[in-house]
């Protein structure tokens, strides 16, 4: 028995010797003792015998292991004279370069240590046990060559959706707002409003500023009138960018308003507007005449000012340790990794924990539990509550990162970034080919004003259509034909094709037959016409023109049907590759849950596909259809699998990321694009041709102006004399011509020799700006009969084109996927990519600084306007045919090729890459803030990247920067704004180092281009002056709201004198809710005083500001 009574066995001994052997139950090992006992058949039990087990079955401690940085030496601590041995990572014994299991001895102190040949690799996982001599093994002890125990936190974004009681400001009288007046034409109203439109616009438009934490709702009606047989007018919403300063369409409400012969009226309509600046405006679409007037009226304006909320509560839940935050992922911590500390505060071990962040109270707990609460005097929304927090693992190491509650009033839509996408290679299993169980219209043709791209669900309701539904994942290729009856002479008939757009109600034009048949006399009938349709639900009708009819009836019929279905793919693949890790000195550690070591590739099962990835970051994805799919499994377009990558770089940080690949159809990718547009400097002339015959010796005096900016690159005159007699007997004369430039006062003049009928004939060049006289004057009684002056004129801060050749380019270049594309959309603008007979051609968008149009094929044209300078993004939508959507950006740099004159040209740079060649002279290129106007950007103010050609510091050349940096530049912080390098002028226009290419230009180095950049703030002047007061009896103070009671006196003009030390006016103070009427006081005797004055214009008198501005702005 065990020492607690427990029978381990019994046996009934040999008769004759006694001799036994008991079979135990367990084993006694390891120094236990059991007692034996004897008993008689009597019952008689003897003493117990103690027995101890003396076999050694415990086996030793997991040993302590690290290897060294070298990742060569590895050092173990276990029990004394144990064996170590090494196993890789799958439990097979570690082979040595001999071929031989890795196995070495402990010393009496169970210290031992190994030298690898060669080195293991980084991120080699190795497992080590100890055995001791009885052969007990231990569990084994993981070492990773090279690594760092992994530890890394990640930022926690929490959307707090505020319970908020707004105060309600409704506006009593929102008719007052209403604008009536005549259509704007929609053309130049398109993504960014054309700056030729705003004036326009802006008066015909309502204006909404929406305050901070405010939301604005409004109910809109608009009404039209003229005569017009069928029109439609839009709404536009467009809103202020304060950064550049343009205003950007936000929405456009399509056929809006219907209008008839006499007019229209749409119906109410509630938009809600956001924080900033607003302007709200209706425009004409189809059958718009230029004078159809409308009325904008607001009937409803209430301002939620969610600043002045009479109540706001919310609250947030969670881990910031294990939950797994969408965009950053999850904490990678040892077991047993706690929470230590929030914005330096300590966390309690056994309790909670209160922070007060800015706007709300955290409560945490050691294991990173958190409950927030938001502040019962919180008012507003879109803030956010940041806290820092610090975990520890139990090795003493920490990592920190940010949990952040962001405080909104409807949750944020959260947007995954993909690194890859896989394109699949997807065959349409036939579903049904044959005749169509689709009915005729009916006979009825709809009377629409048919606005081109979009009708209201209002304008097709109650109208007899075709309504055809293609489903989820399919596409359906339908045959049309259409006819008409009865009796008409000349009427044509157009097919109209709307598609459903779910989100906005609408339908959208997806195909126009124009003229499809025409019927004479007793009827018509089309052609066939084939079209392939994508998901959505459709609607077809016909629409009659010209001619007349009499009880006719037209129909559209279906003849065939074909049905593509993709959610049945008869053949579905695709696979991407790709690489994870970027730096070649970070390796990844675990993908998922599974660990990744070098010279292995590990497989991990993601929820579409299997992605096989290697240490260095190289993967490929391949999606795979479950082996076990239920019969009403669909591919998942669209879908992404998502994988939890964890890294760590050479310095042993480690950083958690993510994978997220996307299941696409087909790729969009931002395209690029530039055209350079060439100017010269704008050119004019000025006549003068006087061919009235002048009396004897009477003057002609003429009179022009050059204006500043300006030079007479030449001046031609030509005068004709008529000598005093006839013929032979004409007397000689002379004439003579003086130009004076009455603003400069220079001077030229001319005289011709003494002979009959003179003829005067100069060239002047290069005549400066100014206003000229010119006086030509006849002698010897002869006069002048013709008078002709030609000045050709350049101007030298003014450029016009030369010419404008467009660019040609394609938006599928670089994409994937293209055979599976439906539509291509731009704006409210769409094509169908998929059918060559669906829809339109083309479509045409204006942008900024030219005109886009976009072919079927996804070839582009663009034609800059000239003039107007910088980068044009047109931001373009692409739908594959199981409805899948990609985004990307066509963006051209629309940059000018300025060629100057020879003289002291100006040019402008914008926000485009452009060159100058600025020619001979003084020439000057300015470059300005075009970016944030608050000066928030540093960088080169959003200026292009540009090149001056002929920069010659000798010319007196210069690159005037004062518009661009931001005030603060000194000798002392040049460098910190300004930077040379390889031939590349760099600036950072707040001064912090942070530099962005802004020119190219030959020069030395920075020290010698500073001599031809103007780059210095001019400060005011400081200069002392006597004044003469001697005939000044009294001064006025005046415009003061609080200044001296009526029994104060003002201080005498000396106590006023401004000193040079202090360089202020110090006036007594006016006692409380006293004014004083304006008034004149005596001045004391002294009538000559000393004043510092600043002065930044040419000099004047300085008491005239005295007297003229309050005495404490003096």
């Amino acid at each position: 028995k065990d020492q607690e009574g427990n029978s381990l066995g019994s046996v009934v001994a040999d008769p004759e010797s006694g001799a036994y052997e008991v079979e135990l139950s367990r084993p006694v090992t390891d120094g236990e003792t059991v007692n034996v006992t004897a008993t008689d058949k009597a019952g008689n039990t003897s003493d117990k015998t103690p027995v101890t087990g003396e076999k050694d079955t415990t086996a030793p401690d997991a040993p302590d292991a690290e290897i060294d940085d070298g990742n060569s030496v590895l050092t173990v601590k276990t029990e004394p004279n144990a064996t170590v041995k090494v196993y890789d990572s799958e439990g097979k014994p570690l082979l040595d370069s001999d071929g031989k299991p890795i196995e070495f001895e402990a010393d009496k102190n169970g210290d031992a240590s190994y030298t690898f040949e060669p080195a293991l690799e980084r991120g080699k996982i190795i497992n080590i046990t100890a055995t001791d001599k009885s052969g007990n093994e231990s569990q084994p002890t993981e070492v990773i060559a090279g690594v760092a125990e992994m530890l890394a936190t990640v930022d926690n974004y929490v959307d707090v959706v505020l319970d908020a009681t707004p105060k309600r400001i409704e506006n009593e009288n929102p008719e007052e707002m209403n604008k009536t007046g005549f259509s704007v034409v929609s053309a130049g109203l398109g993504p960014v409003l054309d700056l030729n439109l705003l004036g326009e616009v802006a008066k015909s438009s309502m204006h909404f500023d929406v305050g901070d934490n405010q939301v604005r709702e409004i109910t809109l009606q608009g009404q039209a009138g003229g005569v017009q047989l069928a029109a439609t007018m839009d709404l536009y919403f467009y809103k202020l960018n304060e950064s550049t300063g343009q205003w950007e369409q936000q929405m456009v409400e399509k056929n809006w308003l219907v209008s008839y012969l006499l007019g229209g009226i749409s119906e109410e309509t509630t938009f809600e507007l956001t924080e900033g600046k607003w302007m709200v405006l209706m425009a004409g679409n189809l059958g718009v005449q230029a004078l159809t007037g409308y009325t904008l009226k607001l009937n409803k304006d209430i301002i939620l000012d969610y600043g002045e909320a009479e109540s706001v509560k919310g609250s947030a839940t969670g881990n910031m340790i294990t939950d797994e935050d969408p965009k950053y992922g999850m904490d990678e911590v040892p077991e047993g990794t706690v929470l230590t500390s929030v914005n330096g505060i300590n966390v309690s071990s056994n309790a909670k924990t209160i922070i007060h962040g800015e706007y709300g109270k955290l409560i945490v707990k050691a294991d990173g539990s958190y409950h927030y609460e938001v502040n019962e005097d919180f008012r507003g929304y879109g803030e956010k509550d940041t806290f820092i927090y610090e975990v520890t693992s139990p090795s003493g190491k920490t990592s920190q990162s940010e949990l952040t509650f962001e405080l909104n009033i409807t949750s944020k839509e959260e947007r995954v970034e993909f690194d890859n996408t896989v394109v699949l290679n997807t065959e349409p299993t036939i579903t049904y080919d044959g005749e169509s169980d689709l009915k005729q219209v009916g006979f009825s043709v709809i009377d629409l004003p048919l606005a081109g791209s979009i009708l209201s669900a209002e304008a097709l309701s109650g109208a007899k259509t075709l309504d055809f539904t293609v489903g989820v994942d399919e596409v359906k290729e339908i045959t049309f034909h259409g006819s008409a009856g009865g009796v008409t002479v000349g009427v044509g008939y157009d097919l109209h094709i709307y598609k459903l757009d779910p989100e906005t109600g609408n339908y959208v034009q997806v195909h126009v037959e124009e003229s499809w048949f025409w019927t004479v006399l007793l009827g018509g009938r089309s052609d066939q016409l084939t079209l392939q349709f994508g998901e959505g639900e459709y609607k077809a009708f016909l629409q009659s023109k010209g001619g007349l009819g009499l009880l006719t009836g037209a129909g559209i019929y279906v003849d065939h049907e074909k049905v593509y279905d993709y959610g049945q793919p008869a053949k579905y693949s695709g696979s991407v590759t790709g690489d994870a890790v970027k730096d070649s000195e970070t390796i990844l550690l675990k993908v998922d849950d599974q660990v990744v070591e070098p010279g292995k590739a590990t497989v991990v099962m993601g929820e579409y596909g299997k992605l096989v990835i290697n240490s260095d970051g190289t993967y490929t994805y391949t999606v795979v259809k479950p082996k076990d799919a239920p019969e009403d499994w669909k591919p998942p377009y669209g879908a992404f699998d998502s994988f939890r990558l964890v890294t760590q770089d050479a310095n042993g940080k480690t950083i958690v990321d993510s994978l997220n690949i996307k299941i696409g159809l087909h790729t969009a990718d931002d395209d690029f694009n530039d055209i350079a547009v060439a100017e010269e400097n704008v050119k004019s002339e000025i006549e003068i041709e006087d061919t009235k015959a002048g009396k004897s010796d009477e003057a002609k005096v003429k009179n022009f102006t050059i204006e500043e900016g300006q030079i007479g690159k030449s001046f031609t005159i030509k005068a004709e004399g008529d000598s005093k007699g006839v013929g032979k007997w004409s007397d000689p004369m002379t004439i003579t011509y003086v130009l004076k430039n009455l603003t400069t006062g220079q001077e030229w003049t001319k005289t011709t020799d003494k002979v009959a009928d003179a003829v005067l004939e100069d060239v002047l060049q290069s005549l400066p700006a100014g206003d000229y006289e010119l006086i030509v004057t006849p002698t010897d009684q002869g006069g002048i009969k013709k008078l002709n002056v030609n000045i050709e004129v350049v101007h030298l801060d003014e450029y016009e084109t030369v010419h404008i050749d467009p660019i040609t380019g394609m938006l599928f270049e670089n994409d994937k996927g293209k055979l599976m594309l439906d539509t291509l959309k731009i704006a409210d603008k769409q094509l169908s990519v998929n059918d060559p007979k669906q829809g339109a051609e083309s479509i045409e968008i204006e942008g900024l600084y030219g005109i886009l149009v976009v072919s079927k094929d996804g070839s582009y044209t663009y034609t800059p306007k000239g003039g107007v300078y910088g980068i044009d993004r047109f931001i373009y939508e692409t739908v594959s045919k199981m409805g899948t959507k990609e985004t990307a950006t066509l963006e051209i740099n629309v940059g000018k090729v300025v060629v100057a004159s020879e003289y002291d040209d100006i040019a402008r740079s914008s926000s485009a890459d452009d060159s100058f060649t600025m020619g001979a002279g003084a020439d000057t290129v300015i470059f300005t803030n075009l970016g944030d106007p608050e000066g928030r950007n540093n960088g080169n103010g959003a200026n292009g990247f540009n090149k001056w050609t002929d920069f010659n510091l000798e010319e007196g050349d210069k690159i005037d920067l004062v518009g661009l940096l931001d005030g603060n530049q000194t000798t002392d912080n040049i460098e910190q704004y300004l930077k040379y390098e390889d031939g590349i002028f760099y600036v950072d226009r707040l001064g912090q180092g942070e530099f962005e290419a802004l020119l190219e230009v030959e020069a030395t180095d920075l020290d010698s281009l500073l001599d031809g950049i103007v780059w210095e703030v001019e400060l005011p002047t400081m200069t002392s002056q006597g004044l003469d007061l001697s005939q000044v009896d009294s001064f006025v103070a005046d415009d003061q709201d609080d200044f001296y009671s009526d029994d104060q006196s003002l201080p005498s003009f000396e106590a006023l004198i401004l000193s040079e030390d202090s360089g202020t006016l110090t006036l007594p103070e006016a006692e409380d809710d006293t004014e004083i009427e304006n008034q004149a006081q005596k001045l004391e005797e002294k009538s000559e005083a000393t004043v510092t004055t600043y002065d930044i214009q040419p000099v004047v008198d300085p008491l005239d500001d005295l007297l003229e501005h309050k005495p404490m702005l003096v």
